[in-house]
């Protein structure tokens, strides 16, 4: 006898590797920002801040994100991912003013802005599995405007 109260859910599940490249931008004597490219968007999705030193190379996987799963339209990560163009995207300002200072969806929009023209500079796009690339010495300088 079979019982025909039984539903059988099938969820849609994707699973995108997210490309961190380490090293990019320069922001103090020894501090730098690396950059994580995600699968879905190919846009800038995470950032990982840190002194340039070998321990924080060594701890460096267990402080990112390495790849995000979207499972029926909504996206893991999506509370925590800079990328605010993205369908899936569910920015928690609260995490991002405690994390990097960005009390705004403005100021997360500019500061996404400034690392989308990074990544474009720098020709950076995700890889089918998910890599890390190092530069030895971060191409770009993060710099305070002077006020006029």
């Amino acid at each position: 006898m079979i019982n025909s109260n039984i539903v059988v859910v099938q969820y849609m599940e994707d699973e995108y590797p997210i490309t961190w490249y380490q090293n990019v931008i320069r922001f103090s004597e020894e501090g730098v920002i690396d950059l994580g490219i995600c699968g879905f968007s190919k846009e800038v999705a995470f950032i990982n801040i840190r002194k340039m030193d070998k321990e924080s190379i060594k701890n460096f996987g267990s402080m990112v994100v390495f790849d995000i799963t979207i499972t029926d339209e909504k996206c893991n990560d999506s509370q925590i991912c800079f990328n605010i163009n993205c369908k899936f995207n569910k920015a928690d300002l609260k995490y991002f003013k405690n994390q990097y200072g960005l009390e705004t969806m403005e100021g997360l929009e500019n500061f996404h802005n400034l690392l989308e023209d990074a990544r474009q500079k720098l020709d950076l796009t995700p890889m089918e599995h998910g890599v890390i690339g190092r530069f030895e010495e971060p191409p770009l300088y993060l710099t305070s405007r002077e006020k006029d």
